[in-house]
């Protein structure tokens, strides 16, 4: 469920961005969704840092929180590869589906 939850952060974090673009490698070939990094268009493209805070106050290193990510796209469809350090995950929603970023 927190993998979910970050994509959708990141999807938001995507699409607020309005003076920065990013480039969205295609791929040739299915991106398995499994949360691994074995497809071959995930060694063809750059990570790109988390940097925009959501909500709160930034932590003050990168072992308290960082991310990247990285994004690809195929068909109608677009793929992101995401990767979190944390160093506390606090679930206080009773429905994780329900306001959970």
């Amino acid at each position: 469920m927190q993998i979910i939850s970050t994509i959708l952060s990141l999807i938001c974090i995507f699409f607020s961005i309005t003076s920065h673009a990013l480039d969205a490698k295609y791929s040739a070939s299915p991106i398995i969704v499994d949360g691994q990094s074995n497809d071959d268009i995930w060694q063809q493209t750059n990570w790109h840092e988390l940097k925009y805070l959501m909500a709160g106050s930034m932590p003050d290193n990168a072992d308290d929180f960082s991310g990247r990510f990285k994004i690809s796209w195929r068909g109608d469809s677009i793929y992101l590869l995401v990767e979190i350090i944390d160093d506390t995950l606090i679930d206080t929603h009773p429905d994780p589906k329900v306001n959970y970023w």
